[in-house]
């Protein structure tokens, strides 16, 4: 079984247009032939550098399939997938997949939450949001990958006892992820201080707690504008 590790150089190339705003094919093919040459660890397209949100569905289909034409084994290939809803992203994914014919290495993502924000005033602000994203192959697997499910949010206070014009400013920060991935889960702390000392220096420190790690982190530092 063929296995594709993320790490390395994964390229997104940007879309070669015509005046016209149309996608210039030639163009396309001749820099992927030479992008696969230079062995990247994949080539991502129909992301923005590749003009994805402005395509419509059947030019990303096209895009994909020159791509897979031209790349060949060279390296995978993978695709974005823009959808308004679960139901379009898997419709639309198996779209995608069918496209690569000869590549079956697709991963179709959905990802959603609610994020909330409370005012306090000159005091500061109470920032919370939860996700919840699933992943068809997260391994970008030919086969044997069962669907992967991540969760989790984060909550962030910041006060300035000041008020907005003040030179103080405090944070508490707190993030949870759980994930089917064991590597991809976190559970953390962090309180933080920064002091503004003259108009373009300002003085940091920061000590975190990582409970999934089981350790601390303490960090001080300075900001400079120039």
């Amino acid at each position: 079984m063929t296995t594709f590790t993320v790490q390395g150089i994964i390229a997104a190339p940007v879309l070669p247009m015509k005046p016209n705003f149309a996608i210039d094919w030639p163009s396309l093919r001749s820099y992927l032939a030479w992008l696969a040459k230079q062995r990247p660890t994949a080539i991502a397209m129909n992301m923005d550098a590749s003009e994805g949100p402005s395509l419509s569905r059947d030019e990303m289909l096209e895009v994909i399939r020159v791509s897979r034409a031209v790349i060949k084994d060279a390296c995978p290939l993978v695709s974005g997938l823009i959808a308004g809803s679960t139901a379009d992203a898997v419709a639309f994914g198996k779209q995608l997949k069918a496209a690569t014919a000869g590549s079956p290495m697709v991963n179709t993502t959905v990802v959603f939450g609610p994020d909330a924000v409370v005012e306090l005033g000159d005091l500061g602000a109470l920032t919370a949001a939860w996700l919840e994203r699933r992943d068809s192959n997260a391994g970008f697997l030919p086969a044997g990958w069962t669907e992967t499910t991540t969760r989790g949010g984060f909550a962030e206070l910041v006060v300035l006892p000041q008020g907005p014009n003040g030179r103080l400013a405090l944070t508490a920060l707190y993030n949870w992820v759980d994930s089917d991935d064991a590597l991809a889960r976190r559970h953390s702390a962090a309180l933080a201080a920064s002091w503004l000392h003259s108009r373009n220096v300002r003085l940091v420190g920061e000590v975190q707690r990582d409970v999934e790690g089981d350790a601390w982190r303490l960090s001080v530092g300075t900001v400079l504008a120039y």
